[in-house]
């Protein structure tokens, strides 16, 4: 598994949205983390265990996407798309 999936795949998560709007959100994002080698692949033991990592997040990574403007919070609750 790519570093690119885990992230959209959390992206996804996170925001309730499929996949396949996230790969068009995807290119913004990968602007401000630089060099960062998202074509990279994980063993799949690595790659679930990141996975893991990152959902015990979604309510900080919602809140991120909601304050960055990719995402709309009709509730006005922090931590909820």
């Amino acid at each position: 598994m790519k570093n690119s999936d885990i992230y959209k795949t959390i992206l996804s998560e996170a925001s309730g949205r499929p996949l396949e709007e996230i790969d068009k959100m995807f290119e913004a994002f990968t602007k401000s983390f630089g060099t960062f080698n998202f074509d990279k692949e994980l063993p799949e033991e690595e790659a679930q265990k990141l996975l893991a990592q990152l959902r015990k997040e979604l309510p900080g990574i919602s809140a991120w996407l909601i304050e960055g403007g990719f995402l709309a919070n009709p509730s006005r609750v922090k931590g909820s798309a």
